[in-house]
Parts: structure tokens; sequence; C-alpha cells
């Protein structure tokens, strides 16, 4: 199952550059979270987020100040084999590979 999740990412980003798809997908999350209430806590440095099933490009993204954990299975395989995610990006959130 794992394959064809990763293999679906290639094709999906195969002609999205990684620069144009994170700012789009970042004005996703912030608009997400400003339609359900929560744009307050983009700036919060004292609370803890679970990013689960984070994929490359999840809410991990946004939150600049916060703790932030980001678990995935494919998280070796989206920072080996896909130009869009790094995880060096985002100094503030622990990845962690594995399963949901």
């Amino acid at each position: 199952m794992q394959r064809f999740v990763l293999q679906w990412w290639k094709n999906y980003l195969r002609k999205k550059t990684p620069t144009d798809y994170l700012v789009w997908k970042k004005k996703y999350w912030r608009n997400l979270l400003k339609k359900i209430g929560f744009q307050e806590i983009l700036n919060k440095k004292d609370i803890d987020i679970l990013d689960a099933g984070c994929g490359p490009a999840g809410i991990f993204t946004v939150f600049e100040k916060a703790k932030v954990t980001a678990i995935d299975p494919l998280l070796v395989q989206y920072e080996t084999e896909l130009s869009h995610f790094s995880t060096e990006k985002y100094p503030n959130v622990t990845f962690q590979n594995i399963g949901l």
C-alpha cells in the first residue's frame, strides 16, 4: 500500500516546482485554520502539535514556533525521493518515520 502512496505523490508533484507547491500548501493550511477558527495558534510557542500522516507538506509547515511532532511511514522516502520535502527546513519539527 505504501508503495502506491509514494507513487501517487511522485506523480502529483512531478509538474509542480517545490517553491510554488509549498507556497500554495502553506496558504491552504493557513486558510483552513482560519475557517475553523484556529488561526490564533499559528504564532503560539507554548503548544504541542501532532501531525499524524503528515505527508511531504502537512500542517507542520505553517507552525514555526510551536513544538511539532510529524509522523508518517514514508518520511525517509519523501526525503530521498521528493525534492518538495526536506526535514532541514523545519527545525522545530520532530519527524518520526512510523506507521499509523
